[in-house]
C-alpha cells in the first residue's frame, strides 16, 4: 500500500513538474519550459511560478530574490523578524527601524517618545482627548472622561478620577440596585433598599430617608394603609374593619366573599343584586323579557303578552295578534268578520274595512274607501252616492269645476270665480255669493277703474293706476305729471331727489336740489362744486363773473378771467402765468418795469444795445438798426458814426479833412 500511495505522489509531481527522460536535462520532449511567462526557462528561471522572479529581474519590496542572483537586498531582510521589510512599496513594506521589532507600520503606539508605529510622528496616538489637560502618556487613565486624569477630585460616579488605581468604596454599586453609597445608598447590600426605592411594611428604611416605612400612606383615607392590613388602599370600602356590601370584594380583607355575592350562572348579577336566578344567565335584573312564561328581568312579574288571555292555546309573544278573540292566531281559518284571523297581517280584500266606516265589501260597502260611503248611509253634498244606491242627487254636481257645488251654495254653478267665500274680484260678479256686489267694485269718477282696480281716489279723475307715459309710475303713484316719461317719482340716480321733486337730471347723481354746502345754490342751480360754500353762482363784486366762472377773487371787481392785465399789483385776468408782475425772463425787469420783450433776457430798460435785431435797451431812439443821420447805414451797418452824414462805409474821403469819412479806421488822404 505504501508502495502505491508513493508511485501515485511520484506521478502527480512528474506531470506538474515535468519526468525525467533520457533527454538532456532530464525532461520530457515537448514539456512547458516557461510556466510563469516570464521569458526564462526551468533551466535559469530560480522561480518558474513566480513572473516577478528570473534572472536579471528588477528587485521589488517582497522579501524574494528577484533577479535570481542567490541573495537578498538588506532592505528586504526583515532582521528584526517582525514581518515588516524596511523597502518601500509593498504590503510589507515601511519598517522604520528593522533591528526592534516593536517597530514596524503595524505596531502600537507607546509612550516612550519613539515611532513604533513608522507613521513619521512620535506618541501621536495620545491626544488630549477629552481636553482636560492630560493625555494617556501623561498618566490620564481615561482620555474619554475629562472628569478623570491624575489629581482630580474624585466625584460619586464610580470613577477612578484622580488615576489613582483605586474607586474610592463609597462609589461601589454593591447590590447592583442602580445606587451607590455615595448617593445615599443607606444599605448597600440589599437592592431594595436606596433613594429611589418605595416603602414596604417591612420594618426597613427603603427609601433611604432615615425612617422605617414613612412613607406608606392611607391613600384612600379610609383610616387604614397597607401596613395596616388595607387589602385594596385604592378602594376606602375595602379595610379591615369594613362591612361587606354588595360589590363583589373583600371589604372585610377576611379573604373571602358571602355566598349572595356569588355570580353562580356569570350573567354579570350577583345575588345580592336581585338575580331571582343565579342559575340560569337569562335571568337577571338587566336581562330583557323571553317568550317563555319565565321572569327574565326579576321584576316579580312575568308579562301579559306571556298569557293566553282568549284560551286559544297560543300567547300574544307567539304571535297571536288579538288575543281577546278565540278565532284568531297564528294558522287559524279566515272568516268574513273583518278580522285577521290567521295573524298574517292581512285580510282578503273583500274582508277587509278599509274605511273604518264598521263594513267590508262583504257587507255591501259599494266604496270600502270611504268612510261616509256603505249601504244605508244617509246622502252627504259630496257628490258620491253615499247609501250606494246607484244615483247621485243633481244638487251635488259641480258644474263649472270651482270645487263647489249647489248643494254647498255656489250661486252661479257655470262661473268657476262665482262660489261662496270666493275673494271679490273686479267682474261685477257676486263672487263670493253673499247676494251683493262690492262698492270697490264701481268705477265713481268715471276714469276707467275702480277701487278694486287700485284707484287710490276714486273721485278724483286725475287720480288713477294708469301709467299713461310708460314711466312705470301712475298719478296714484306720485306721478307729478303722467304726459312726460321723465317726470316721476323714481330716483334713478340714487341721489335721494327725483324729477317730481326738483331733480333736473335724474341719470347725474351730482345734479339735484340739495343745496349741500349751504351757499344758496344747488348742483341744479348751476353750482359747480356744491360741497365748497367758496364755489357758487353769486357775482359779489359785479364784474360778470362768479366762482363757478373761476373768478379768482369775488370781492375785486378788476380781477375775472379774460380780463386785461394791468401794472396793479392784481392777477386781473385770473392767469398766473399772464401776471404783469412776473418777470418771465428773470432779466430782473417784468412789463410793469417797462420790459419791452420779458421773454428776452437781452432786453429790458438800461440793457446795452448790440447788433443782434432787437432793441436791447427798450429804447426805440436807441437802436442799433436805425439809421439816426439818414445816410442809408445804420451802426450795424458799420456807419462808425450815426450823427453824420457824410461818415458811413463806402464815403469818399476828403483829403485833409481829418476824419474817417469811409469808415475803414484810416484818414486816407492826410496832406
Amino acid at each position: 500500500m505504501r508502495h502505491a500511495l508513493t508511485i501515485l505522489l511520484a506521478t502527480s509531481l512528474c506531470l506538474l513538474w515535468g519526468c525525467p527522460t533520457d533527454e538532456p536535462g532530464g525532461f520530457n520532449p515537448g514539456e512547458d519550459r516557461d510556466k510563469d511567462d516570464d521569458g526564462y526557462d526551468l533551466d535559469v528561471d530560480c522561480d518558474d511560478r513566480d513572473d516577478k522572479t528570473y534572472p536579471g529581474a528588477p528587485e521589488v519590496c517582497d522579501g524574494l530574490d528577484n533577479n535570481c542572483d542567490d541573495e537578498l537586498p538588506d532592505d528586504e531582510a526583515d532582521l528584526d523578524e517582525d514581518g515588516y521589510w524596511a523597502c518601500e512599496g509593498g504590503d510589507q513594506s515601511g519598517d522604520c527601524d528593522d533591528s526592534d521589532g516593536s517597530i514596524n507600520p503595524g505596531a502600537e503606539e507607546e509612550c516612550d517618545e519613539i515611532d513604533h508605529d513608522c507613521d513619521g510622528e512620535v506618541d501621536n496616538t495620545f491626544d488630549d482627548e477629552d481636553e482636560d489637560g492630560f493625555t494617556a502618556c501623561t498618566g490620564d487613565c481615561d482620555d474619554d472622561e475629562e472628569t478623570v486624569y491624575p489629581g482630580a477630585e474624585e466625584l460619586c460616579d464610580g470613577l477612578d478620577n484622580d488615576c489613582d488605581g483605586t474607586i474610592p468604596s463609597g462609589e461601589v454599586d454593591e447590590d447592583g440596585d442602580g445606587a451607590m453609597v455615595c448617593d445615599g445608598d443607606c444599605d448597600d447590600n440589599d437592592d431594595d433598599v436606596h433613594p429611589d426605592a418605595d416603602e414596604e411594611c417591612d420594618g426597613i428604611d427603603n427609601d433611604c430617608s432615615g425612617v422605617a416605612d414613612d412613607d406608606q400612606p392611607d391613600v384612600d383615607n379610609d383610616g387604614y394603609s397597607e401596613c395596616d392590613g388595607d387589602c385594596d388602599d385604592g378602594d376606602d370600602t375595602v379595610n379591615p374593619g369594613a362591612s361587606e356590601i354588595c360589590d363583589g370584594l373583600d371589604n372585610d380583607c377576611n379573604d373571602s366573599l358571602p355566598a349572595d355575592e356569588d355570580d353562580g350562572d356569570g350573567d354579570g348579577f350577583m345575588v345580592c343584586q336581585n338575580d331571582c336566578d343565579d342559575d340560569d344567565e337569562d335571568v337577571n335584573p338587566d336581562a330583557s323579557e323571553e317568550c317563555d312564561g319565565v321572569d327574565n328581568d326579576c321584576d316579580g312579574a312575568i308579562p301579559a303578552e306571556e298569557n293566553d288571555d282568549d284560551g286559544d292555546g297560543v300567547m300574544v309573544c307567539d304571535g297571536d295578534c288579538d288575543d281577546t278573540q278565540a278565532t284568531v292566531y297564528p294558522g287559524a281559518n279566515e272568516l268574513c268578520d273583518g278580522l285577521d284571523n290567521d295573524c298574517d297581517n292581512s285580510l282578503s280584500d273583500e274582508e277587509k274595512d278599509d274605511d273604518g266606516d264598521g263594513l267590508s265589501e262583504c257587507d255591501e260597502d259599494c266604496d270600502d274607501t270611504d268612510a261616509a260611503v256603505f249601504a244605508g248611509a244617509p246622502e252627504q253634498c259630496d257628490g258620491i252616492d253615499n247609501d250606494c244606491d246607484g244615483v247621485v242627487p243633481a244638487n251635488e254636481a259641480d258644474g263649472d269645476g270651482d270645487g263647489h257645488r249647489i248643494c254647498e251654495g255656489d250661486c252661479d254653478d257655470d262661473e268657476d270665480t262665482v262660489y261662496p267665500g270666493a275673494e271679490e274680484i273686479c267682474d261685477d260678479l257676486d263672487n263670493d255669493c253673499d247676494g251683493a256686489v262690492s262698492g270697490e267694485e264701481i268705477d265713481d269718477d268715471g276714469d276707467g277703474a275702480s277701487e278694486c282696480d287700485d284707484d287710490c281716489d276714486d273721485t278724483d279723475t286725475s287720480l288713477n293706476p294708469w301709467d299713461l307715459d310708460g314711466d312705470t309710475v301712475s298719478t296714484c303713484d306720485g306721478d307729478c305729471d303722467d304726459t312726460d316719461p321723465v317726470m316721476n317719482t323714481l330716483d334713478l340716480d340714487g341721489d335721494g331727489l327725483s324729477p317730481c321733486e326738483g331733480d333736473c337730471d335724474d341719470e347725474e347723481i351730482f345734479l339735484n336740489t340739495l343745496d349741500l354746502d349751504g351757499d344758496g345754490a344747488s348742483t341744479c342751480d348751476g353750482d359747480c362744486d356744491d360741497v365748497d360754500p367758496g364755489l357758487n353762482l353769486d357775482d359779489l363784486d359785479g364784474d360778470g363773473a362768479s366762482t363757478c366762472d373761476d373768478d379768482c377773487d369775488d370781492l375785486e371787481p378788476a380781477m375775472f378771467p379774460g380780463a386785461d392785465e394791468v401794472c396793479d399789483g392784481l392777477d386781473n385776468d385770473c392767469d398766473p402765468a399772464t401776471d404783469e408782475l412776473l418777470d418771465d425772463d428773470l432779466d430782473g425787469f417784468g412789463e410793469c418795469d417797462d420790459d419791452c420783450d420779458d421773454l428776452d433776457d437781452q432786453a429790458y430798460p438800461g440793457a446795452d444795445e448790440i447788433c443782434d435785431g432787437i432793441d436791447n435797451d427798450c429804447n426805440p431812439a436807441t437802436d442799433e438798426e436805425a439809421d439816426v443821420d439818414g445816410d442809408g447805414i445804420s451802426i450795424c451797418d458799420g456807419d462808425c458814426a450815426d450823427l453824420d452824414p457824410n461818415i458811413y462805409p463806402g464815403a469818399t474821403e476828403i483829403d485833409g479833412d481829418g476824419i474817417d469819412s469811409d469808415c475803414d479806421g484810416l484818414d486816407d488822404n492826410p496832406l
